[in-house]
C-alpha cells in the first residue's frame, strides 16, 4: 500500500498524544489523516468515510476503548482486513492487554511512550506483512515434487509462514472446499493428473467462497503457451508465470497479485457508494467516489464508466468522453464500454465515429447481440439497409428472442428485397 492511497484514522483521547502521532505520520510523508477522540467517534468516522484504510488507536479511552473498536472493525466484512495498530501504556496489566488484542486479531501494537522511528518501524512491518499475507496459508499445487519444493522454498524466503502442498487439482479443490477461509493465495501448475490447473481455476472462480482467493498459474513455455494464456485469461486467472522462472520472477508476480487483491475490496466499496449516489441523482458525490477508486486503480473500466456516467450529468457529454474512451481501451472485451461511448458519440452527432466503434466492437466481442443490434441500427440510420439487415440477422442468431432485432428486420423486409 503506497503513501498515495493510505488514509490514517488516529484515535486517542489525549490531545498531545494524538497530535504527536499525527506529526509523526506527516513527517513520513503521509497526508491523509483523520482524527478521533475516542472509539465511538472513530466508529462513526469509519462508517462515514470508506477511504479510511489504516487505524492507529489508543487502548484506554472514554465511551469506547481501543479493544471494542478493534472488535467492531473485525466484525464488519467490509472492514475486517483494515490494518489496526493499538498504542498502549506500560502499566501492570500490559501483558493481559496484548493477549486480548492478539485474540481479536490486532495487526500490531506499540507501547507508550514511543519514538517516531519506532512507530515508523511498526507501520512498515505491518504493511509488509499485509502485502505478503503470512497470516494466511498458501496452497501450492504441482504434481512434480521437485518443482513444488522449489516454489515452497521461494515462498519461505518471502516470509510466508504457512504453506501447504498438494499433488493435483482434485486434491487441491477438496482441500479448498474444506478450508475456504484459511487460504490467502493459490499457486498452481497447469499440467497435472486428475484435474489440471485450468480446471481448478475455473472451479475456484465459479464458487462464491473461493472466487476471491488470488490465483497464480505456473505453466511451461511450449508451442501451446499462447493458447494456454488465452484460456487462463478467459477463466479470470489473476496472474500467470512461465517456466522456467527465477525467485525474483515469482516474487514480482506474487507482490502484484496480492497488492491487487488487497485493493479489490476497497475499490468495491467506492464503486458501491458511487453507484448508489448515481442511482439517487447525487452526481457530484458519485463522481467523488469514482475518482477516489480511480486513484487506486486507474485502469478499471468499471470505474471509468461510472465516472463518465457521473460527469455526463454534471458537465455534459464532452467531459465524459475521455473516460468512456479509456474504458473501451481497458475493457475491450466488455460490450458495455462500447455501448457507453457509442451513445456519447451519437449524442454529439458523430454518427460515423459511432459506426466505426461498433464495427470494432463486433470484431472484439462477436457474440454480443447488443453490439450487433446497435451496429444494424446505425447502418439503418445511414440508409445502408443491406448491412443493417445482416447485423439484425446476426443479432437473432445469437439471441433468438431479441424483439427489437426481429421488429427491425420486419421493417427492413421490403427495402432489401
Amino acid at each position: 500500500m503506497t503513501i498515495r492511497v493510505l488514509h490514517f484514522l488516529v484515535v486517542d483521547d489525549n490531545d498531545e498524544s494524538r497530535e504527536m502521532i499525527v506529526e509523526y505520520l506527516k513527517s513520513y510523508g503521509y497526508e491523509r489523516i483523520t482524527e478521533a477522540r475516542d472509539g465511538a467517534e472513530a466508529a462513526r468516522q469509519i462508517n462515514w468515510d470508506p477511504t479510511i484504510n489504516f487505524i492507529i488507536s489508543d487502548w484506554d479511552m472514554p465511551l469506547m476503548n481501543g479493544l471494542t473498536l478493534l472488535q467492531l472493525v473485525r466484525a464488519n466484512p467490509n472492514r475486517a482486513n483494515l490494518p489496526f495498530l493499538i498504542a498502549t501504556s506500560p502499566v501492570s496489566d500490559e501483558a493481559a492487554k496484548v493477549v486480548l488484542a492478539a485474540e481479536n486479531f490486532v495487526d500490531a501494537y506499540i507501547i507508550k511512550p514511543f519514538r517516531g522511528d519506532a512507530l515508523k518501524e511498526k507501520i512498515d512491518q505491518l504493511l509488509s506483512s499485509s502485502v505478503h499475507g503470512p497470516q494466511k496459508q498458501v496452497l501450492v499445487v504441482d504434481d512434480d515434487p521437485d518443482a513444488q519444493a522449489m516454489v515452497i522454498e521461494y515462498l519461505k524466503t518471502f516470509n510466508f509462514k504457512d504453506i501447504y502442498g498438494v499433488r493435483d487439482g482434485r486434491a487441491a479443490l477438496d482441500y479448498l472446499t474444506e478450508n475456504p477461509g484459511k487460504i490467502g493465495l493459490i499457486v498452481s501448475d497447469w499440467e497435472m493428473p486428475e484435474m489440471t490447473g485450468i480446471e481448478l481455476l475455473r472451479a475456484c472462480k465459479s464458487q462464491a467462497q473461493l472466487c476471491e482467493i488470488p490465483f497464480l498459474m505456473i505453466t511451461s513455455q511450449t508451442s501451446m503457451e499462447r493458447m494456454k494464456v488465452l484460456q487462463a485469461g478467459q477463466a479470470n486467472v489473476d496472474q500467470y508465470l512461465l517456466k522456467p522462472f527465477t525467485r525474483d520472477d515469482l516474487k514480482i508476480r506474487i507482490d502484484g497479485l496480492l497488492e491487487k487483491a488487497r485493493f479489490k475490496k476497497e475499490i468495491q466499496i467506492f464503486i458501491t457508494q458511487g453507484s448508489d449516489h448515481l442511482d439517487h441523482g447525487r452526481y457530484q458525490k458519485a463522481a467523488d467516489f469514482f475518482e477516489e477508486a480511480l486513484r487506486i486503480d486507474p485502469n478499471s473500466d468499471l470505474v471509468l464508466r461510472g465516472l463518465g456516467d457521473a460527469l455526463i450529468k454534471i458537465k455534459g457529454v464532452e467531459a465524459a468522453l475521455p473516460h468512456y474512451r479509456r474504458a473501451v481501451e481497458m475493457g475491450s472485451s466488455n460490450p458495455k464500454n462500447y455501448m457507453k461511448l457509442t451513445a456519447a458519440f451519437e449524442q454529439i452527432g458523430w454518427i460515423d465515429k459511432a459506426l466505426l466503434l461498433l464495427q470494432t466492437g463486433t470484431t472484439e466481442v462477436p457474440d454480443s447481440p447488443d453490439l450487433h443490434f446497435h451496429l444494424g441500427r446505425i447502418y439503418n440510420k445511414k440508409g445502408m439497409f443491406t448491412e443493417a439487415k445482416t447485423e439484425f440477422e446476426k443479432t437473432l442468431e445469437i439471441q433468438l428472442d431479441h424483439q427489437e432485432a426481429a421488429l427491425m428486420l420486419g421493417m427492413l423486409g421490403s427495402r432489401t428485397e
